[in-house]
């Protein structure tokens, strides 16, 4: 059980040795996070274990496994590529030129607020067409609207669009904020304010909290402020947790209750890898969940090839769930290639994943000062943006990637527009 974290000290070792004594990047920071996955999940199991049934060891064991081979694969693929790399440095330049600051152009801008309302009407039309009749009729309303899907499946591609957007508005907003130091501090602020309300409407709480956490995460690293920092860590975990339960019952809850709620709220993947493996009978799809989701950006009208073989679908469908009523399963990118190519395909992806964090760590290098309030930003977003939705969710990610890079562009290509007219 020892091997996952004995692999993390080891290339942390190679690292501050061999590559460069700069240990804040996004290498350390994502096998750090997938090893504290790997132990919590097996440490949460306890809890959780019912919800793959019916439950069987081996399907835990191979689950581990799996994780071991991944993670072997992965640093394998950091430490040769970053060797090389490193040679390479030594008889001529590399990295990624003429990128400079314009990914930080990007991230410090003001939202105009016509942008923030124009790509709100989503969310207000279904808030009046769909969520206040439900709220009229059953005061627990779902925020997959379970009980209204028809209606809603015609709004769903534009709501989804509208909640991502406006979770990037609202971290460009907030590091806009905290960065600038101008006038308009009240109507920034209300901007925030407003995004806030508008999110947690939706009862995602994901795109509420990662911008809040991310920069606060970024600021207090850059202040050096490390107590803070792990309060914000502990609060975090806490109130996730306590929000899971829900308010009705928080005055009521035991302390079981609360660490049978954390295991359902974090580091789920270790259940949610067993639970798909629990069901897979070994028809491995051979890459059709990846053209899928890498297409993903077609609409499903027109596209029914993603309604069936989109991972999250197709492994929701061999639950036997009704995707259009279940969230899905975080089944990692670990799960995804099992399921298309067994141990060859964990194998594989592994390897490209070490280079999908090589190349964001290049970006990161080239386009901010380390250690700055600015490196720190683009770091926990880039995590937030690929390394935990692929993680979890695997290639499904990459039409959240899309939508995150539009927000950006819109929101820069607004702003020229608004100068241009002044």
């Amino acid at each position: 059980m020892l091997m996952v974290i004995l692999l993390f000290i080891f290339f942390f070792i190679y690292y501050y040795i061999f590559i460069n004594k700069k240990i804040i990047n996004i290498y350390i920071i994502t096998l750090f996070y997938i090893c504290i996955a790997f132990y919590a999940g097996i440490w949460t199991f306890d809890t959780a274990k019912h919800l793959v049934n019916p439950f069987d060891e081996f399907f835990l064991e191979k689950t581990i496994l799996l994780f071991k081979i991944s993670y072997f694969y992965l640093i394998l693929g950091l430490v040769v590529f970053l060797l090389i790399i490193k040679v390479s440095a030594n008889k001529q330049k590399v990295g990624i030129n003429n990128f400079g600051k314009n990914l930080l152009s990007y991230v410090f801008q003001d939202v105009p607020l016509l942008l923030i309302l124009i790509t709100s009407i989503p969310l207000l039309v279904v808030f009046f067409n769909i969520y206040i009749p439900i709220f009229q009729d059953n005061l627990s309303v779902s925020k997959y609207f379970q009980d209204r899907i028809t209606e809603f499946t015609k709004y769903r591609p534009f709501y989804t669009l509208s909640i991502n957007m406006l979770s990037v508005f609202l971290f460009i907003q907030i590091s806009f904020f905290i960065k600038e130091s101008n006038k308009k501090k009240f109507f920034q602020l209300f901007k925030i304010v407003l995004l806030i309300l508008l999110l947690i409407a939706t009862g995602k709480r994901g795109q509420v909290f990662f911008p809040l956490f991310i920069t606060g995460l970024s600021f207090l690293l850059y202040k050096k402020k490390y107590i803070s920092l792990l309060f914000l860590i502990i609060f975090t975990m806490i109130l996730g947790s306590l929000l899971r339960i829900g308010f009705n019952n928080i005055s009521l809850f035991s302390l079981k209750e609360l660490y049978q709620s954390f295991s359902s709220s974090f580091f789920v993947s270790i259940r949610e890898l067993t639970r798909l493996l629990s069901f897979f009978n070994d028809s491995y799809l051979y890459g059709l969940t990846y053209i899928a989701d890498f297409t993903s950006f077609i609409p499903t009208s027109i596209y029914s090839f993603k309604d069936k073989y989109n991972f999250m679908r197709y492994i929701t469908y061999l639950s036997g769930e009704d995707p259009n009523l279940f969230g899905g399963m975080r089944a990692t990118y670990i799960g995804e290639a099992y399921i298309n190519f067994g141990i060859i395909g964990i194998t594989l992806i592994s390897i490209i994943f070490s280079l999908v964090l090589i190349v964001l760590q290049k970006i990161l290098s080239k386009n901010s000062i380390y250690q700055s309030f600015e490196y720190y930003l683009l770091l926990f977003w880039s995590v937030k943006m690929v390394v935990l939705p692929f993680f979890e969710n695997g290639s499904a990610m990459f039409l959240f990637f899309l939508i995150t890079l539009f927000a950006f562009v819109t929101v820069t290509l607004f702003n020229k527009t608004i100068k241009v007219f002044k």
